[in-house]
Order: structure tokens, then sequence, then C-alpha cells
């Protein structure tokens, strides 16, 4: 009898280890179909947000599609009144331009002359009679953007003027006065707004427009560079990147960079060279953030700094969004300090040369 029993009990032992084991399995199948069920649940939301999406975006294509045709369609119906408006105005500056060559003769006041010349599309004449007026140079710079849209091709009158200051460089006959001059014409030709990057847009040119200018570019770029070796100097006189003589000649080389679309035809470093040794120029700041010079940028400032040219550097982060990383306090109180350190330096060695003279003036107007 008793052993009877404890086989009875062995085998509901058993029987309810069994039912454990299979009471876990059981578990572990829920478990498994929970997530499995989750997961497909899921999959089923992610591709029906999708196929939503792809939805969405192909009734966007096709309404942009729609518009895109609309506005072609219309820009084609426009192109032969636009042809007709453009030859009337081509034909209107052609009979203005040879009516100035018939009744050639002296005029009064200065817009008069101005638009004659660009009339007659005399680049030479231009020059010569924009440094003749130098004094009038407030007067000049108002009336020459209206002026030299007179002109049956304006960019070709500026680079003719452009082409002939570059020829004259190597001969270095009267270099100051046209340089002054053709200043004047490329700032006329790529506004401020157009050529900094701003709202503006700046005027489009043909191809062989563009093929000139990079031409003249690098024949400006060359000629400066043989001199420099023939010479042995550096660019004297505050010249940089390559040759480039000057701050206001830097300035004109990269409005034409940027107003002709020019950047990938130089080599970035000689970009960089030309505006960091021309940084006092206060228009370089903004040619520089219209170039785009990305993190270089930052590497521009750091130069400026270490050259004690903690003004310029104030340009350059502000015109940069770069603020944040140059303070301009902070490099406005190194200024400070570095300027009290010079003069004191200046005063304590009685140092009155007419060099240290220049050098104090040159920290106070600032």
């Amino acid at each position: 009898m008793a052993t009877e029993l404890a086989i009875e009990t062995e085998r509901t032992q058993k029987f309810f280890n069994d039912l454990d084991a299979r009471k876990t399995i059981l578990s572990s199948c829920t478990q498994l179909f929970t997530t499995l069920t989750t997961h497909f649940k899921s999959l089923q939301n992610s591709l029906s947000q999708k196929s939503l999406s792809l939805e969405s975006k192909f009734q966007s294509l096709e309404s942009n599609s729609q518009l895109t045709l609309e506005s072609l369609s219309c820009r084609e119906k426009s192109i032969p009144e636009r042809e007709s408006a453009a030859a009337a105005k081509v034909e209107e500056q052609r009979e203005t331009a040879l009516s100035e060559f018939r009744n050639s003769h002296s005029f009064d006041n200065l817009s008069d002359s101005l638009k004659s010349l660009c009339r007659r599309m005399d680049s030479s004449g231009l020059l010569r009679f924009v440094v003749s007026k130098r004094k009038e140079s407030v007067f000049l710079r108002a009336e020459i953007s209206r002026a030299i849209m007179e002109a049956v091709d304006p960019a070709r009158l500026t680079l003719d003027a452009v082409d002939e200051l570059v020829r004259d460089k190597v001969g270095k006959v009267g270099v100051t006065d046209k340089r002054w001059a053709c200043g004047i014409l490329v700032q006329a030709l790529f506004p401020e707004g157009c050529c900094f990057g701003r709202k503006d847009k700046g005027p489009e040119f043909a191809r062989s427009v563009v093929e000139r200018a990079a031409g003249i570019l690098e024949n400006w770029k060359e000629e400066d560079e043989v001199e420099e070796k023939a010479d042995g100097e550096g660019g004297g006189g505050g010249g940089g990147g390559g040759g480039v003589v000057g701050p206001a000649e830097a300035v004109m080389f990269l409005q034409m960079v940027l107003g002709f679309g020019l950047k990938s035809r130089f080599d970035e470093e000689f970009l960089r060279k030309l505006v960091a040794e021309n940084a006092s120029r206060r228009d370089m700041a903004k040619l520089a953030a219209a170039i785009g010079f990305g993190e270089k940028m930052g590497d521009i400032i750091d130069e400026l700094v270490k050259n004690g040219k903690e003004i310029e550097a104030v340009y350059f982060a502000s015109e940069s969004g770069l603020t944040k990383r140059f303070s301009p306090v902070s490099l406005l109180k190194s200024y400070l300090k570095n300027s009290k350190k010079i003069t004191t330096t200046v005063l304590k060695n009685g140092n009155y040369s007419a060099a240290a003279t220049v050098c104090l003036i040159s920290i106070y107007i600032v």
C-alpha cells in the first residue's frame, strides 16, 4: 500500500513538472506572438506613412510640374514680345550711338558727357574723362551707373577699360589714375547688391563675355607675377595673392571674379591670400563673405588678429556671421590694449620718426 502511494506521488510530481514546462513554453510562445504582432503592426504603420508620404510627394510633383509647364508656356508665349522689345532697344541704342558719332560735340554737363562716351563705346575716352573729373568723384559715382547702362554692351565697355589698365600696367603708364577710373566702372557694372550676394540679382552675361573676362583676369594675374619676379619684390605696396598690386586692385579683381562667376577658375588659396593681405579695405569683408571660404574664413580672421588687425577682424567676423567665435568686444579690447602698448613704447623710446608718427596716426584714425 505504501509502495503504491509513493508511485502515485511520483507520477503526480512528474505531471506537475511537465505541466510547468508546458506553461513556460506556452508563455514564451505568447510573448513571441505579441512581439511579432507589435512588429508587424509597426511595419504596417510605417508602410502606411511612407505610402501617404509618397502619395503626397507625387501630388506635389504633379502640381509643381503643372506650374512649371504653365510657366514655360507663358515664357514661350512671351518670347516674341521680349525679342521685339530687345531688338527695339538694341536698335534705339544703335541709332543713339550712330547719332553720337555723327554729331560728335562736347557737352556742358558731366552726365551728358558720360552718356555720350558710353553710347559710343569709347572706353579710352571714358577713362580719360573720368580721370579728368576726379575732383567731382561724388557726383561722378552717382552718374556713372546710369551712364554705363546707355552703352550697347556695358560689360564689353568695362572689359575694354580694364584690359587697357592691365596692358598699361606693364609699362607703368598712368596706372594710378586708370586704376581709380576702372574701379569706378567695375563698381558701376556690379552694384553692391549683386556683387556681395544680397537680394539684388546680378546681370547675366554671354559665355563669350565671361571667357573674355576670365582671360583678362588671368593676364592681370600673370603679368603681375612676372613683374614681381623681375623686381624681386612681393607685390610692393600691399599686394598679395600672386601679384595683384594693392587693395584697390584686389577689390576690383574680386568684384570681377564674383560678378562674372569666375570663382572656380582661380585657386582658392590665391583668392584667400588676396583677401587676407588687402583686408584694410572696408568692402573686402563683404567680398570675402560673398566668395564663401567656408571654414577657412575663421583662419583668415585668426591671421588678421595675429597681425594686429583686430578692427579688420571685427568687420570680417560680422559679415561672415562668426561673431560668437570672434567676439567684437574682445577684439576691440585687444586692439585697444595693443594700441596703448605701441604708444607707450614709442613715447618711452623717444622715437618720433616719420614711420613711428604714421604708425600712431593709423592706430587712432581707424
